[in-house]
C-alpha cells in the first residue's frame, strides 16, 4: 500500500509528489512476466515520474497541468499493490492518468498518451493470457519467484528498494512543502504590495482632489478681492470727481455764480444701511467653539459627522450663517436666494439623516467648519461649494445612501407635495 506515504489533504485527497519513486520500484519488482520488460519499465518510469512532478502552472502551448487540481487526487488512486501482476499495476496507473488528464492541457495529453499506448502493449502477460482483474492477487510462490529475480537483478531485496524509495520520496515531499511555503509567502507579499499600491493611489488621488479644491477656492477669493478693488477704485474716482465739482461750485459762488450749488449728481448717493441681523447670544457663543476655534486647517483631515441629536441646532446655525452672508452679497439679496435657502435646508436634512443609514461617517473637517462653525467663506457660492463637497464625502463614506435617492423619497423633497 502506498497511500500512507503521501501527504494527505481534506476530503480524502493526497498529493502526487514522490509517487514516481515507490510506484516505479513496485512495477520493476512485478514486471518479470510481461511481454517486453525493458520497454514497459521505461514507459512506466516516464509516466510515474511525470505524475510525481505535477504542479506546473498551465503554459500556453507547453505540456503542463494545473498545480491546484492535477497535483491532488483521491488517495485510493495512488494505491499500488505489491501482490498484483505488472499488467494490473499498469491498469491502475492508466486510471490515475485518466483522472489527472482532466486538469492538463492538450499538449500534455498528446505527449503522454503515446507512452500509455506503448506501456499497455509492452506490459501484457508474457504467456499471452488475459490480464487478471484488479484485486486478483498473485500466488505466494509467484511473488517469491519475482522477489528472487529482483534481488538477483538489483542486488537488493524489494523491501530495501522500497525503503530507499521512501526516503527519496520523503525528501521530495519536504522540498515540495518548502516550495509551497515559498509560493504562499510570495503570493501574500504580492497581495500586500497590491493593497499598498491601491491605498497609496487612493491617497494620492484624494490629495490631488483636495489641492484642486484649495486652488479653486483661493482663485475665487483672489478674483473676488480683485473685483472689490476695482469697485473701490471706481467709487473713489467718482467721489473725487464729485469733490472737484463741489469745490468748483463753492469757488464760483464766491464770484457770484451760485447755479452749480443746486446741481445734483447721480453718481454719488448714500445707500441706506440695512438693519443688522441680530443673532442669538447662544448661537454667537457656540459658533466660536463649534468644531474649530481657529481658522480653516487647509488640510485633508477627516472628522466624524455630528449625530442626529445635534441636527436641529446645527441646521439653525447654518441657516443663520446664510442670513449673515446674505447682507454682503448682491446675489444673496435677489429673489433667487429664497430657492437657494430652501434647497440648502433640504441638503442639511440629507446630511443628518445619513446618520440613520451608516455609523461613523467621515467628512472633511473644513467643510464642517465652514457650514456649521467659524470657517470663513467669501460668498454664498463658496458656501454651497463646501456643502456640495460635504454631500460627496457622505456618499463616499455611506455608499448605500445617495443624495439622489434621498431627494426622490419621502425623506427628501417629495414629502412637500404629498
Amino acid at each position: 500500500m502506498l497511500t500512507t506515504l503521501f501527504l494527505s489533504f481534506d476530503l480524502g485527497e493526497c498529493t502526487t509528489h514522490a509517487f514516481g519513486y515507490q510506484a516505479t520500484a513496485i512495477f520493476h519488482a512485478r514486471s518479470y512476466n510481461v511481454v517486453d520488460k525493458e520497454t514497459a519499465r521505461g514507459a512506466f518510469a516516464v509516466l510515474a515520474a511525470q505524475i510525481g512532478h505535477l504542479g506546473q502552472q498551465l503554459q500556453r502551448g507547453q505540456p503542463a497541468c494545473d498545480l491546484h487540481k492535477a497535483g491532488r487526487v483521491p488517495c485510493d488512486l495512488l494505491d499500488l499493490s505489491r501482490d498484483e501482476e505488472g499488467c494490473q499495476i499498469v491498469q491502475r496507473l492508466v486510471t490515475l492518468l485518466v483522472y489527472i488528464s482532466d486538469s492538463c492541457n492538450e499538449a500534455w495529453i498528446k505527449k503522454y498518451d503515446a507512452y500509455v499506448q506503448e506501456l499497455e502493449i509492452a506490459a501484457q502477460p508474457a504467456d499471452g493470457s488475459e490480464c487478471p482483474l484488479l484485486g486478483d492477487l498473485l500466488e505466494r510462490h509467484e511473488i517469491r519467484d519475482m522477489n528472487l529475480q529482483h534481488a538477483e537483478e538489483f542486488d537488493r531485496s524489494i523491501e530495501e528498494t522500497l525503503s530507499e524509495a521512501k526516503i527519496i520520496g520523503n525528501e521530495q515531499r519536504a522540498k515540495y512543502r518548502e516550495i509551497v511555503a515559498t509560493h504562499r509567502q510570495a503570493a501574500q507579499k504580492r497581495r500586500k504590495t497590491k493593497q499598498e499600491m491601491r491605498k497609496q493611489k487612493n491617497e494620492d488621488a484624494k490629495k490631488l482632489r483636495f489641492e484642486a479644491r484649495v486652488r479653486s477656492r483661493l482663485d475665487k477669493r483672489r478674483q473676488a478681492a480683485e473685483r472689490r478693488l476695482e469697485e473701490a477704485k471706481l467709487l473713489v474716482d467718482r467721489e473725487l470727481q464729485e469733490l472737484e465739482r463741489v469745490e468748483m461750485a463753492v469757488e464760483n459762488s464766491d464770484n457770484g455764480d451760485i447755479s452749480m450749488l443746486f446741481d445734483t449728481s447721480e453718481d454719488i448717493f448714500i445707500e441706506e444701511e440695512e438693519p443688522e441681523y441680530e443673532f442669538e447670544e447662544e448661537f454667537t457663543r457656540e459658533i466660536q467653539n463649534l468644531f474649530f476655534g481657529e481658522p480653516l486647517s487647509q488640510s485633508a483631515s477627516l472628522c466624524t459627522l455630528p449625530g442626529m441629536d445635534r441636527a436641529e441646532d446645527l441646521t439653525n446655525h447654518a441657516m443663520q450663517k446664510i442670513a449673515f452672508i446674505k447682507k454682503f452679497n448682491e446675489f444673496a439679496r435677489s429673489r433667487l436666494m429664497g430657492r437657494v435657502e430652501s434647497r440648502f435646508e433640504g441638503l442639511l436634512k440629507y446630511v443628518f439623516s445619513s446618520n440613520l443609514q451608516c455609523e461613523g461617517i467621515q467628512v472633511n473637517c473644513d467643510g464642517l467648519a465652514v457650514i456649521f462653525g467659524r470657517g470663513n467663506v467669501e460668498d454664498i457660492d463658496e458656501l454651497l461649494e463646501y456643502a456640495t463637497e460635504l454631500v460627496s464625502d457622505i456618499e463616499q463614506s455611506c455608499q448605500s445612501y445617495s443624495f439622489s435617492e434621498f431627494y426622490v423619497t419621502i425623506d427628501g423633497r417629495v414629502d412637500k407635495f404629498l
